[in-house]
């Protein structure tokens, strides 16, 4: 019978403990933790089962509470997110440009030849393994959303837009990064290239394009609940 208690014993007696295992999406909310436990102060095991049952039943309820209250992602915090990804990449790509003497022709050239194979490498390997690319966006993509206290869902059309946008940021990343080389890229010229890619205006300062765009936002949950982490803080077994 599985249950969900714990036997600790000592030289002249025994008592029972409650343990919970966290749920793995929100694992980095506790720091990490991976399960707690709790002192039933209690050594019969038919009382303590039943005391755990309802221990149980409790937490999985603050477990949910806790879920409740991480922000649904919606299309206003997808822009925000995307325009911090572009400034991120121009900020890298200057960087590219400044490490690099273009006018020495040498150097010039080894860095557009530089450039061109991390292209080419980069497509070569969307063609060939396309999960492992997606995989390792994903991981991105979720490690950015938990930081910002999003409810993560992957089969969100939120979640799948950022990671089809961030893969293709890579690629224009690539050309952009040559057309600074040669003296010819403006950030406001990567920007509205992105705007006309991604027609999703993240930059309507730089004006209005042909298109047009829905901007209608979803309802965001945010009342998060600390009760989870008083319970556990207040019968934490730290025996």
């Amino acid at each position: 019978m599985k249950t969900h208690l714990v036997l600790k014993r000592n030289k002249t007696s025994q008592l029972y403990l409650y343990r919970s295992r966290i749920p793995l999406d929100l694992v980095e909310r506790f720091g990490g933790r991976r399960e707690f436990q709790i002192s039933l102060k209690n050594g019969n095991v038919g009382q303590s089962y039943q005391l755990s049952l309802e221990l149980h039943q409790t937490v999985q309820h603050l477990y949910s509470d806790i879920r409740l209250g991480m922000k649904t992602l919606t299309l206003d915090d997808v822009k925000t997110i995307l325009k911090d990804k572009v400034d991120r990449t121009i900020l890298h790509s200057r960087h590219t440009e400044l490490e690099t003497f273009s006018f020495l022709e040498s150097e010039l050239q080894r860095s557009l030849k530089r450039i061109e194979e991390e292209e080419t490498k980069l497509r070569t390997r969307l063609e060939t393994d396309l999960g492992e690319v997606v995989s390792h966006i994903d991981g991105e993509v979720e490690r950015l959303l938990k930081s910002q206290d999003f409810k993560v869902d992957t089969n969100s059309i939120e979640f799948k837009t950022l990671r089809k946008r961030f893969i293709e940021l890579r690629l224009m990343r690539t050309k952009w990064k040559v057309d600074l080389l040669k003296g010819s890229g403006e950030e406001d010229d990567f920007r509205r290239e992105v705007e006309e890619s991604f027609k999703m205006r993240l930059y309507p300062e730089l004006g209005s394009p042909s298109w047009s765009s829905s901007n209608q936002e979803m309802g965001v949950i945010h009342h998060p609940s600390q009760s989870l982490r008083l319970f556990i803080c207040n019968g934490l077994y730290s025996g």
